[in-house]
């Protein structure tokens, strides 16, 4: 009997324990909605403090792209003692592992704090459990975060900010590209729920503005915008709220603001539907406000998927001919040892009547030759990790923004670690794997560890196959370290140049390329400090099928000899991956900009706080200076095919090509009073090229007498002969049909024009 009143007692005790527990600590609040449930499955207790709230929130949508990365948020906050704790994040990798994510929260009494992870997205991340320990790796929170993955629909994300969000639906599930089936799908904000931070935008491709003011929302909000359009993003806003400049009615204008853009409407945008009732007119205006060529490269990289991984690999690809052995002295070395061990020991032992030493003699001599090879091979061991970089510095609008992206590898089956400066976000880059993902959440499935600090991060990387590659991606938004970069003044008309370039990033610069009006200087070298007069270069029109040219002369690829044996050439093809990734992923130039390329003579990045492993890399320095392309009075417009319409024919706008004999293009002169359009003619190519100039016949379409008309084909036209072909829009058709009947067709590379007038009042 006493001992079935004392198992009660002890029962009750614990049971108004636990009740009083569940008041002092929650674990964490989320929606299930968005999220899923929360996971039940672990047997580790959560320990239970007075005045301790663990809250963790995912800032995503319901669903969340492949390839972007989706913010996670864990906030801790106490009422009774100080904390010293973590948040940590584990992320599937898929086969069964995952890799962890680790970031300081420690709270004083009374304090509140948080701390947000930007975790990118591959079709492994179904799922992320998040958790909060003290520094004895006491557990006070778990939660699983269950992702809806949107990999199946080619979608671009909009966020729409409004307190109208009805009158915004005509953006939803827009229909822009019928041939790929890409499509819009539109997401609701009102201010006070716009996030406070930049990763929080990291899904969404463009954002639109209405009715809101600069005072509905906190600084906060304001910078994390600032720097998501800083970064890429585009925001698009109405005349109904004064983030909007002042606008004629109507009209639409564009503002670049680093890689990203401000577009600025004439009108509100929650009068787009009345004004746009069509889903082509509504499409239309998404080309006209963001750009042709920018929303193109949105839906491309959306329909073509998201190869970080390949482009981590491919720009971090390095022949290291230093470590390359040397066949010739190998192959002397194994000639005089099959020498000395055959016919010549055993004859001079003959000779000598000592053939009794011969197994001794061979055997010294085999310990002798394999001590020579050793020491010759010590030059290509590796004997600890090695660190491959390549580095992207963009000075844009007086900041730094700079991408690095990092190939780490170890040549033993062992545990290492490094660590990288604090002034770097660091992310990993996910293979993308289209297999699925086994769930495995857990320190035992482990193999990376990135713990955050704010001197420095820390990288480790447990037991891994020898030579197993490890991508990081590494960025950073701090021009104030890095000085002016370059800076100049950059005037060209109808191919006469003039400014001048100022080399002030503090390193000497080498294989200088200045890219304007599609015209291009090259500069061997601009020492620190150094001032370059641009009347003293020639420019050279460059027509968009021979960018890979420039690519070449950028990176010094002349260098003769294989990358295996010769230096240069080694360094040459590693410059030339860097930029052609920057070409095809970076560049996002306007027609009033010059872009400036360029390499340190001498590498000098301060990339880890450590010498724990050895670092080589290689990187591309830019800069986007403004472009003046007036005299007396009068306004060239150079490479116009930046600005067209293909109104029949799979016509290339980047090259200015096509592969069907006929095609009809529209150029666009905006705001131009035409007094002269000039015609550059492609050249013809090498015999072997896949590529031809255009053979045929060029006709312009009179708009007086709804007809085209064949045009003689020169090298320039003057207003008097222009007059019936511009229409109201000052826009000029072209109908181009080639001559050629060959069964099987090649790259045809059309003129590229140019014009000369005065801007319309």
């Amino acid at each position: 009997m006493k001992r079935k009143w004392l198992a009660g007692l002890l029962a009750g005790c614990l049971f108004l324990a636990g009740l009083a527990g569940q008041g002092l600590a929650a674990p964490g609040d989320f929606e299930t909605s968005e999220m899923g449930a929360p996971d039940d499955t672990s047997k580790e207790p959560v320990a239970m403090v007075n005045g301790l709230e663990v809250e963790i929130l995912w800032g995503g949508n319901s669903l969340v792209r492949v390839g972007r990365e989706t913010p996670v948020t864990v906030r801790a906050k106490s009422g009774g003692p100080a904390i010293a704790g973590s948040a940590i994040l584990y992320v599937p990798t898929g086969k069964g592992n995952c890799y962890v994510m680790e970031k300081e929260l420690s709270v004083a009494a009374g304090e509140e704090k948080q701390v947000v992870f930007s975790v990118p997205v591959d079709y492994a991340t179904s799922s992320i459990l998040v958790e909060y320990r003290d520094e004895k790796g006491t557990l006070y929170a778990r939660e699983t975060l269950v992702l809806r993955l949107g990999y199946n629909a080619q979608e671009i994300y909009i966020g729409a900010v409004s307190e109208d969000i009805k009158s915004m639906e005509v953006f939803d599930r827009l229909l822009l590209n019928e041939y790929r089936g890409t499509a819009t799908r539109l997401f609701d904000f009102k201010a006070d729920t716009l996030p406070k931070e930049k990763e929080a935008y990291g899904q969404y491709d463009l954002f639109l503005w209405d009715a809101v003011n600069r005072t509905d929302i906190s600084e906060k909000q304001k910078k994390a915008l600032d720097n998501w359009v800083y970064e890429g993003g585009i925001l698009i806003i109405g005349n109904d709220s004064d983030l909007c400049r002042p606008l004629e009615k109507g009209e639409i204008e564009r503002e670049r603001w680093g890689r990203g853009q401000y577009v600025y409407c004439g009108f509100s945008l929650r009068q787009v539907s009345a004004l746009y009732s069509e889903e082509a007119q509504l499409r239309n205006f998404l080309y006209e406000a963001v750009g042709t060529e920018r929303l193109n490269a949105i839906d491309e990289r959306i329909q073509y998927g998201y190869n970080d991984y390949w482009d981590a690999q491919n720009t971090t690809l390095h022949v290291d001919t230093k470590r390359l052995p040397s066949v010739w002295q190998y192959g002397l070395v194994l000639a005089l040892y099959l020498m000395l061990m055959g016919p010549i020991l055993y004859t001079v032992l003959k000779r000598r009547e000592r053939r009794q030493l011969l197994r001794r003699s061979m055997i010294g001599l085999s310990l002798l030759f394999t001590a020579v090879i050793y020491l010759m091979g010590s030059r290509t061991r590796f004997t600890r990790p090695f660190l491959n970089y390549a580095s992207i510095q963009e000075i844009r609008d007086g900041t730094l923004m700079e991408t690095v992206y990092v190939n780490v590898s170890s040549p033993y089956h062992a545990p290492y670690s490094f660590r990288v400066n604090g002034s770097y976000a660091l992310s990993p880059v996910p293979y993308y794997n289209y297999s699925g993902a086994e769930q495995a959440l857990g320190e035992e499935s482990c193999r990376l560890y990135i713990c955050y600090q704010d001197e420095e991060t820390t990288v480790r990387v447990e037991d891994e196959v020898p030579f197993t590659n490890v991508m990081l991606r590494l960025n950073r938004n701090d021009g104030d370290t890095y000085g002016e970069g370059i800076t100049g003044e950059v005037h060209l008309f109808c191919g006469e140049l003039t400014g001048y370039l100022e080399n002030r990033s503090g390193q000497d610069l080498e294989r200088v390329c200045l890219l304007t009006g599609g015209h291009m200087v090259f500069i061997e070298k601009i020492a620190a400090g150094e001032t370059v007069d641009l009347s003293q270069e020639e420019p050279v029109f460059v027509p968009g099928y021979e960018y890979s040219k420039i690519m070449n002369q950028i990176a010094g690829r002349e260098a003769n000899g294989s990358p295996i044996v010769n230096q240069e050439a080694a360094l040459a093809a590693w410059r030339l991956q860097l930029v052609s990734f920057y070409w095809n992923n970076m560049m996002t130039g306007e027609r009033n900009e010059a872009l400036v390329m360029a390499f340190p003579v001498t590498e000098n990045m301060e990339l880890l706080s450590s010498d724990d492993v050895d670092v080589d890399g290689v990187t591309l320095v830019t800069a986007v200076l403004s472009a003046d392309f007036e005299k007396n009075g009068q306004l060239y417009l150079p490479s116009l095919e930046k600005s067209t319409e293909s109104l029949q024919g799979n016509y290339d706008v980047r090259n200015n090509s096509t592969y069907e004999h006929l095609n009809v293009i529209q150029y666009d002169f905006g705001s131009l009073s035409v007094q002269k359009l000039m015609v550059t003619w492609a050249k013809e190519q090498e015999e072997k090229s896949y590529r031809r100039a255009f053979h045929g016949t060029m006709e312009f379409y009179n708009w007086k007498t709804k007809s085209y008309d064949h045009m003689e084909q020169k090298t320039e036209y003057d207003r008097s002969e222009l007059n019936d072909y511009l229409n109201e829009h000052n826009c000029l058709t072209v109908r181009y049909e080639d001559a050629t009947t060959e069964e099987y067709q090649y790259e045809i590379l059309l003129p590229c024009f140019s014009a000369v007038g005065r801007k319309s009042q």
